[in-house]
């Protein structure tokens, strides 16, 4: 089992954002048939560290990160590994990438540490040492940013400092104390997709801030782990299981749609909402040998595109529809063009 097999099932193992100063060439390996309208390539990314998450501010600024502290930067040319990569935490592993635009960056990873880039350099933020981590981050701007730990803790940064760890609790006050695995925003909501003690567990619940208190919608268990949520806006938010699952929700309830990817052990570990007619998610192949899965919703059903690329995906993200990047185990890079 690779380490991101490890995270989803709550090993805890972390594994993310900088790693070597490896230098990323522009370099395209195969081409596959782009079914559904796109053509993907395989880039070459100079490192075979893990990468758990990319960000598209704009078509000339994508970021990625990964294992060992691995940090990897795409001007509109190519891919480089930016100076401080594998330096920041060196050998820690960084899981979860925030831009809310050029001079504004985050990301988290081990010993709940947070990193902030002024778009030029990264500096630690906050860091505790302690043996756990920081899955996700992410916020409506700079002066929203939120990130979860296990046991149900957030911290809030407000433009200027990051807050205490506050509990997420009931309207009544009761703590959940659930598994935070990914996070997602708009305006003043939020939603958390979460397990039941670790992400391995058959039991999935979304805690759900409404801009006054925090709730779980019906129904309280999905029947799967939820490894991923993205929102397009208030009314169309989806979330994704540890065993191919995908459910969405218009508002406060939540409904099963059919992915055609459902299967034990296959983790849907990214998702992102561009609109509410298109929404990626991208996760682990259906069987060994196979090629990663990604997907994409148009605004009626789900389509299983085929990247010819045979890796576990991590992470997925787009700025407009016309570029698909998605990273993944050993160093993966895959684009797909819109035809």
């Amino acid at each position: 089992m690779n380490k991101n097999s490890w995270k989803f099932c709550f090993s805890a193992g972390l594994l993310l954002v900088v790693g070597c100063c490896l230098l990323i060439v522009n370099s395209c390996g195969s081409r596959a048939p782009g079914p559904s309208g796109y053509s993907w390539t395989s880039i070459n990314s100079g490192t075979t560290e893990p990468l758990n998450a990319v960000y598209v501010i704009d078509e000339n600024h994508v970021w990625a990160v990964g294992a060992n502290s691995t940090i990897l930067f795409y001007d509109g040319n190519s891919w480089e590994a930016h100076p401080q990569s594998g330096g920041v935490l060196p050998g820690m592993h960084l899981w979860g990438l925030y831009a809310a635009n050029q001079n504004h960056i985050w990301a988290v990873g081990d010993m709940l540490s947070i990193l902030f880039c002024n778009g030029t350099s990264w500096e630690v933020q906050y860091i505790t040492g302690a043996n756990d981590a920081l899955f996700t981050v992410t916020g409506t701007d700079e002066n929203h940013v939120y990130t979860p730990m296990t046991g149900g803790l957030m911290k809030y940064f407000d433009g200027t400092n990051w807050s205490d760890w506050q509990q997420i609790s009931s309207e009544s006050g009761d703590p959940y104390q659930y598994f935070c695995n990914k996070i997602a925003a708009c305006n003043n909501k939020i939603w958390i997709a979460a397990a039941q003690g670790t992400i391995g567990s058959n039991v999935g619940v979304i805690l759900y801030y409404n801009g006054q208190h925090w709730d779980i919608p019906y129904p309280y268990d999905l029947g799967q782990s939820l490894c991923s949520v993205a929102a397009a806006d208030e009314n169309h938010v989806w979330a994704g299981g540890n065993c191919g699952g995908i459910f969405f929700s218009s508002g406060e309830a939540w409904t099963s749609q059919e992915s055609e990817v459902e299967t034990d052990f296959l983790h849907i570990r990214h998702m992102k909402a561009l609109n509410r007619n298109e929404v990626w998610a991208v996760g682990d192949p259906p069987s060994s040998g196979e090629v990663g899965t990604i997907l994409k919703y148009d605004g009626t059903k789900w389509n299983k595109l085929n990247c010819g690329v045979s890796e576990h995906f991590f992470g997925v993200d787009t700025y407009d529809g016309s570029k698909i990047w998605v990273v993944g185990d050993h160093g993966t890079i895959v684009l797909g063009r819109k035809e």
